[in-house]
């Protein structure tokens, strides 16, 4: 099985600019989405993020409901609710007629 894994290589600075906001608002709405266990994100040696390419989806979702909301734990509640919701399991729906198939992760 072929798989692609995206790698973290972006640092908060460049997010920042893609979403024409601060470094420090990134790393905030990063620290509030870790805080409550909607997605952990990859660090440096340094304890920097480092976001996917994927990410700046979740961050500008969520940045725009905190924005609004202000309260942190509501936003999160809010943002639970919508489609940018990162999903901890993978679809593999199309595997249900695969009965005998051996899978490894690897």
């Amino acid at each position: 099985m072929f798989y692609y894994e995206e790698k973290a290589n972006k640092k908060p600075k460049e997010i920042a600019d893609h979403l024409n906001t601060t470094s420090e608002k990134i790393s905030e709405w990063a620290k509030d989405l870790e805080r409550y266990g909607i997605i952990k994100f990859s660090r440096t040696a340094y304890g920097s993020f480092l976001f996917k390419e994927s990410d700046i989806k979740v961050l500008r979702e969520y940045g725009i409901i905190k924005n609004v909301i202000g309260n942190p734990r509501d936003a999160i509640d809010i943002f639970k609710e919508t489609e940018f919701m990162p999903k901890n399991e993978e679809d593999m729906s199309w595997t249900k007629d695969l009965k005998f198939a051996i899978w490894r992760r690897h």
